[in-house]
């Protein structure tokens, strides 16, 4: 029994010893529990300052149709879940999906983020968006028609220091058609 007590004294010293005086609730330069809160919504600040920059740059990424400057802000294990159609899986389907769209159309987007949160190299955006495109022809660009309002989820990754997104997905506000006959 007194063996016991003598190995757990000696665990408790080494990782004092390891650890530090943070271990003892001590070293922490002074800092008071004002300032650590201070410094931690700096941060905070700055994450969402940072998400809001790449959702502007992201936006007018896809509305000039600039698909190489767009795919910088998406990770390598990318994902869109687009409304009524199968994932997209990866970086270079989501470049696929992006070039056949700007092939086909020019975007008009407007997203309006409603919340932003950052846990880490982590956050997540949810808002609403309202999108019009114009048909491209071998003739030019048709006029523009509103496709309608939509709402968002995007999931966000800190990669090499720079916020990325790394999952997405959207739907209509508008309900569902009702059907005239019953099921």
């Amino acid at each position: 029994m007194h063996n016991g007590g003598k190995a757990v004294f000696s665990l408790v010293l080494v990782l004092v010893l390891a650890l530090g005086p943070s271990a003892c609730g001590a070293g922490d330069g002074g800092v008071s529990p004002e300032e650590q809160q201070a410094a931690f919504e700096s941060k905070a600040q700055a994450d969402l300052a940072a998400i809001t920059k790449t959702r502007e740059q992201y936006t007018q990424a896809i509305n000039d149709g600039n698909l190489e400057r767009l795919m910088g802000y998406w990770t390598e294990d990318a994902t869109i879940l687009p409304p009524d159609g199968p994932p997209v899986v990866g970086r270079p389907a989501v470049r696929a999906w992006y070039q056949e769209t700007f092939r086909r159309v020019d975007v008009d987007l407007d997203i309006r983020a409603e919340e932003t949160t950052v846990f880490g190299d982590w956050g997540y955006e949810r808002g609403t968006f309202s999108v019009s495109v114009a048909a491209r022809t071998p003739q030019g660009t048709g006029e523009p028609r509103a496709l309608g309002d939509y709402k968002y989820m995007t999931v966000l990754k800190r990669d090499g220091g720079a916020w990325k997104v790394a999952r997405n997905i959207w739907n209509s506000n508008a309900p569902e058609p009702v059907s005239a006959t019953p099921s």
